[in-house]
């Protein structure tokens, strides 16, 4: 993809905890493989790594030729050329089989004591392995739930800013719209946030 001239590519999937592992990193996620959550879900390397913190991240990440995308690369990927609310239609239910959200799934587990819309079932209680909803429209993955995906931007002084794009299965779809932004502190972090990596193209 190119943003205001300057090409990328960015990951077809999440980061998972086993790519991480497989960089002879350290896994910061809370659900990691083998532990189970709520239910007969068990989490496994495909599962996205998560409980990151943004300036952690954006330091190992280069020496592997990577970095995390910026927040208008993120949107132009994850639009995908579309200009609906989800990328995939205007209404909430069009986000079956597309997105891992809180959903009915949610609202029926009242041991999580959390809510969730009804209108929409992707059977995670948590996020998923990675894959396992539809792609978009260019192929990529859970831009929309299962984990929120870390994104950068400079401030006017030049500091690296951090925003979560994308929502995740703890937010409903409202939440989990493409235009939805959050801003991250750099020592903020929960379960529910993880990253999806991106790589500049050199010019010719």
């Amino acid at each position: 993809e190119t943003v205001h001239g300057d090409s990328f590519l960015i990951g077809k999937y999440e980061l998972t905890q086993g790519q991480v592992q497989a960089l002879g990193e350290q896994v910061q996620a809370l659900g990691r493989p083998g532990s189970s959550n709520f239910g007969d879900e068990t989490y496994t390397a495909r599962n996205p790594e998560e409980s990151v913190l943004g300036p952690v991240v954006s330091a190992w990440l280069p020496h592997f030729g990577l970095r995390l995308p910026t927040t208008t690369e993120w949107e132009v990927a994850a639009r995908a050329g579309s200009g609906t609310i989800w990328g995939v239609g205007d209404r909430v239910e069009a986000l079956q089989g597309h997105a891992n959200v809180a959903d009915a799934t949610l609202a029926r587990a009242t041991e999580i004591g959390r809510s969730g819309d009804e209108r929409v079932e992707d059977g995670f209680l948590s996020h998923a392995p990675v894959g396992s909803f539809l792609p978009n429209a260019f192929g990529l993955h859970d831009v929309l739930g299962n984990v929120a995906e870390l994104t950068t931007a400079n401030s006017p002084t030049g500091i690296m800013l951090f925003f979560a794009r994308g929502g995740s299965f703890m937010l409903k779809p409202v939440d989990c719209r493409l235009g939805s932004v959050r801003h991250v502190m750099p020592n903020q972090t929960t379960p529910e946030i993880g990253l999806r990596v991106a790589r500049s193209l050199r010019r010719d």
